[in-house]
């Protein structure tokens, strides 16, 4: 084991990674202006380059590496800077303020589909508190019907559709409990920040349609005609477990069968993950073993970036998929 570590120590690619690392974890917990970090980084890069020189290298070797070494930790420091400022047109500006907002954008995504609300990440655009301005970032929207309005209709939202809603926009709170559901981390998964909820249908408006690509329509197109075969072969309550666990739409699920996941500590099944990736891979990888390696990997990866997609590209299951396609492609050329 020990000298399975010191090989692994020893990588160019493992140095470079922990030097990098090691950078972002000093940006976050010491924090260095972006003032600073700029010229460092430029001149630490022009006295790599100065050192590299043959006349230089070899008896400043040492020094080259160092600098190298400070070099990567200082990128690494100016990478974390850059991730976490917030853009003068970023969407969370506007977050948790008490009025109401008109916000405009595209939807990103093929909706979440419930009997009484809809589920969808809307790439916003345009923004109206007191005036309208640009924005630019991704929100979580939740549309329902009306609580108190019987005659209340949801407007039908394909992905692509540019939208206006009036709604609140809000940041999760962190979990009550210890263990309990992140909604933040859930959501930065998601590749948003905010959640905003649309409480009548009214208070949407569809203003046009945007063609999202051949990509996004055949993933939208396949994902309906599953939802509707899956409608037509079984019950109610069987086809909207079986439209949970292969496109991740829960909202058709029952309240009660929800509660009996939850009671018996299954729950993980019905989301949407590598485990179901996972499971996918090995029912196709395994049965092919009397065929060659190359094409029993490229059948399977096939099949496993054909589920990646019927359940809209989820996050999970894509890093399960890049995964899976380094690992087996890396066996392959090896």
């Amino acid at each position: 084991m020990r000298r399975s570590m010191r090989r692994l120590a020893v990588l160019p690619a493992v140095r470079i990674l922990l030097s990098f690392a090691s950078g972002i974890v000093l940006q976050w917990h010491w924090p260095l202006p972006l003032a600073s970090l700029l010229p460092l980084c430029g001149g630490l890069l022009f006295v790599l380059i100065l050192l590299r020189l043959p006349p230089l290298y070899r008896p400043l070797r040492l020094l080259f590496d160092v600098t190298a070494l400070t070099a990567l930790v200082s990128t690494g420091m100016l990478h974390c800077t850059m991730a976490l400022r917030i853009p003068d047109d970023a969407i969370f500006r506007y977050a948790d303020r008490r009025e109401h907002v008109l916000l405009t954008g595209v939807v990103a995504e093929d909706p979440r589909v419930a009997p009484d609300r809809l589920r969808f990440r809307l790439n916003c655009r345009r923004i109206t508190v007191h005036d309208t301005v640009s924005v630019n970032g991704h929100v979580i929207v939740t549309y329902r019907r009306s609580a108190w309005d019987a005659n209340d209709t949801l407007q039908h939202i394909r992905w692509g559709d540019v939208v206006s809603l009036r709604c609140r926009l809000r940041t999760p709170l962190p979990p009550r409990n210890p263990g309990g559901f992140d909604a933040r981390t859930w959501m930065i998964g998601e590749g948003c920040l905010l959640f905003c909820s649309v409480s009548k249908g009214t208070d949407l408006e569809i203003l046009g349609y945007e063609d999202p690509g051949p990509v996004a329509r055949t993933i939208s197109r396949v994902r309906r005609t599953v939802r509707g075969t899956l409608r037509t072969l079984y019950p109610p309550d069987h086809a909207a477990l079986m439209v949970g666990l292969l496109l991740g739409d829960r909202g058709l699920i029952d309240e009660d069968i929800m509660q009996d996941f939850r009671t018996a500590g299954i729950m993980h099944i019905l989301a949407v993950s590598g485990l179901h990736a996972g499971i996918i891979l090995l029912i196709v990888f395994m049965p092919l073993e009397r065929l060659r390696y190359p094409l029993r990997t490229g059948i399977a990866l096939l099949a496993l970036w054909s589920f990646a997609a019927m359940t809209g590209l989820a996050p999970p299951v894509v890093r399960a998929a890049l995964m899976s396609s380094v690992f087996l492609g890396g066996v392959v050329l090896q």
